[in-house]
């Protein structure tokens, strides 16, 4: 088992040496650990970490002005915040998977016998549609749950650290802290995200070199 919430409260409650019992209650203490996950997620994103990468197949129906979002159907994925890329192949099919391009449609271009290209705006992704049904497999940035209660599990292991100083560094915000232990919580928060981000994207690059051939997707 993984740490827990309770094992990051600790945690906060001695790097911010709580004399005061500031952070006794770990009811209390959920909405600025919640902000601090966030905060967490955030930076790791910008990090390139690899942990915050899924990928997907969703089956595209033959229509005219397909688009994706939270409310279609199909719709796009609970966890989903933007996509990387997207491929596609005739559904029901073993073709190899071809690269999309996001770019937006001009006006006047027809459908095909494949979707191309898509766009995002507005939280969907819109497509010309295609005349046949494809499904498309795509590579996108996912957010992780927040947290409700103090056995609940930290899904990312070794996180402890950097998830403490980005709680604090969001609460030194909140209760206008100086700007020098804003500074250094901030730092240190960077300082953990970069040594965890670093061992994913090691890992990441271990798993490219025993990748399956370009024939079997880009991802």
């Amino acid at each position: 088992m993984g740490d827990t919430i309770e094992a990051l409260a600790s945690y906060i409650r001695f790097v911010s040496d709580d004399r005061e019992g500031n952070w006794s209650e770990l009811a209390e203490m959920l909405p600025p650990i919640n902000a601090g996950w966030r905060e967490f997620q955030r930076r790791m994103i910008l990090k390139g970490s690899p942990i915050f990468k899924k990928t997907v197949e969703i089956d595209i129906p033959a229509v005219t002005g397909t688009r994706l979002d939270s409310t279609t159907t199909p719709a796009l994925p609970a966890d989903f915040m933007f996509p990387y890329f997207i491929e596609e192949k005739v559904t029901g099919t073993s073709d190899e998977w071809i690269e999309t391009r996001e770019r937006q449609v001009p006006a006047g271009v027809i459908q095909t016998l494949y979707l191309n290209s898509w766009s995002w705006q507005d939280n969907g992704i819109n497509f010309l549609g295609a005349t046949r049904p494809i499904t498309i497999r795509l590579l996108y940035g996912k957010s992780l749950p927040s947290f409700e209660a103090e056995d609940d599990e930290i899904p990312i292991p070794l996180a402890v650290d950097a998830i403490a100083w980005c709680v604090l560094y969001d609460v030194a915000l909140a209760k206008g802290a100086t700007d020098s232990y804003r500074d250094r919580c901030s730092k240190m928060a960077d300082e953990c995200i970069e040594t965890l981000g670093s061992l994913h994207v090691k890992r990441e690059q271990w798993m490219t070199q025993r990748r399956r051939a370009h024939s079997a997707g880009r991802f």
